[in-house]
């Protein structure tokens, strides 16, 4: 239950990065914003979780953000 947090935000971070990239032309302010929560939240777990909880989400952040 540590992660959900953290896991929330990078997944509403990636939808505005899509929505970004899929839906609004150009390098606007949502993708900006997206990409700073996506950032928060691989913080917030690296302080939460400690080394090992961070490292997961953020290559679990890096695959499906790849993937998408």
């Amino acid at each position: 239950m540590d992660l959900m947090l953290p896991i929330i935000l990078i997944f509403i971070g990636l939808a505005l990065v899509a929505v970004e990239v899929y839906l609004v032309p150009g390098f606007n302010l949502i993708g900006i914003v997206g990409f700073l929560i996506i950032v928060f939240g691989i913080g917030y777990a690296f302080t939460e979780s400690g080394f090992m909880g961070g490292t997961l989400t953020m290559l679990g952040a890096l695959l499906f953000g790849g993937g998408m």
